[in-house]
């Protein structure tokens, strides 16, 4: 017996047959079990049909052989075409001209089930770029077999990545991505390149081994291990080679970087050589100045010592000469010299600043 042949529910509540007869217990349940079951299935179509409605993505449902038979609000959002005009367009119509192709080739792998993905943008009713991902899977749709396809709007995505390509590009520091698979450069800032003298083509698709990098390839690899365990690193000391042999002092940073489900090693090198330079300069300086000083204090106190024991001397004599004594103003000029010396070690101990001088 079939659904429609179960009569409606009477006034009393329980099901009834056509002529009003009230039905037996089994019979009332079968009918509230369907009645049950329509409403599930009612509430369940309205829950789907809410989320394809008001999802942001643009949701497609077409057809084996690639027509859309049923597309989302999204699309009138974000591409400017209603549904009528939408529907039985060719999917591939939704690419611009130029990379159809391309996206025929990669549609027929998807549709071989050799791919799941598209990266390819969408273009929309005035002409304007979409950047989206297209996901597709299969299924039915009104019991017809299908493609279901979901283009993810990846404007957000872009723009992000454009302005980290700004700040890339430009950065004053030295800048590297890397492969944390196998360690190869996949790209590196203009500011790397000038700073150790190579060009993109000689980096891209190398390893640090393979340019001699580091200094130190041990401490390298150390840090690396780091970074992959920890997800960053911050402020280490290192030292890499230019392509010339000159060894610079740089300080790493460096944090694992997502870009579309890919993980990325990004490092950035600030380098430090100048720096270190002036710093050693200063303090080799500083340690002759030091020694000067030292010098010019042992010094003022040997001379203090002689112009002292040579004044005594001198004044000994000289009180012993009676005035006009020949040789008594040769003394007393000795003994006005033994005075100046004595400043003179004076000035020098205030070059050499205050010092312990023993003996």
């Amino acid at each position: 017996m079939s659904i429609a042949d179960w009569a409606e529910f009477g006034a009393s509540g329980q099901p009834t047959n056509a002529d009003g007869a009230q039905r037996g217990d089994e019979q009332t349940e079968i009918a509230r079990a369907l009645s049950s079951l329509a409403a599930r299935l009612e509430a369940s179509e309205e829950n789907f049909r809410t989320f394809f409605e008001t999802v942001d993505d643009i949701i497609l449902v077409g057809t084996l052989d690639g027509r859309i038979v049923y597309a989302n609000p999204a699309i009138t959002k974000k591409l400017g075409y209603d549904s009528a005009e939408i529907r039985s367009m060719p999917m591939l119509d939704l690419h611009p001209p130029e990379v159809r192709a391309e996206a025929e080739a990669i549609y027929a792998a998807m549709w071989n089930r050799e791919r799941n993905t598209c990266p390819l943008p969408l273009q929309g009713k005035a002409g304007a770029l979409l950047p989206v991902e297209t996901r597709v899977w299969f299924g039915q749709w009104n019991g017809a077999d299908c493609v279901f396809g979901i283009c993810k709007d990846l404007t957000a995505e872009q723009e992000a990545l454009q302005r980290f390509e700004r700040l890339f590009r430009h950065n004053p520091a030295l800048m590297a991505v890397t492969d944390p698979s196998d360690g190869r450069f996949t790209d590196v800032n203009d500011a790397w390149l000038e700073t150790l003298c190579y060009e993109r083509e000689e980096v891209l698709g190398r390893t640090a081994e393979d340019l001699d990098l580091f200094a130190d390839p041990d401490q390298q690899r150390a840090v690396g291990a780091q970074l992959q365990a920890h997800g960053r690193v911050s402020d280490v000391d290192l030292s890499v080679h230019r392509r010339d042999g000159t060894i610079l002092d740089g300080l790493f940073s460096g944090e694992i970087v997502e870009s579309q489900g890919r993980r990325y090693f990004l490092t950035v090198m600030i380098d430090q050589t100048e720096r270190r330079r002036a710093e050693e300069a200063l303090l080799l300086q500083s340690q002759k100045m030091e020694t000067v000083e030292r010098l010019a204090a042992e010094i003022a106190h040997d001379f203090d010592d002689l112009a002292a024991i040579i004044g005594a001397q001198a004044a000994v004599v000289g009180d012993e000469l009676r005035p006009g004594t020949p040789g008594r103003a040769a003394v007393a000029e000795l003994v006005a010299a033994a005075r100046r010396g004595a400043e003179l070690a004076g000035q020098l101990r205030g070059v050499g600043g205050p010092q312990e001088i023993e003996g």
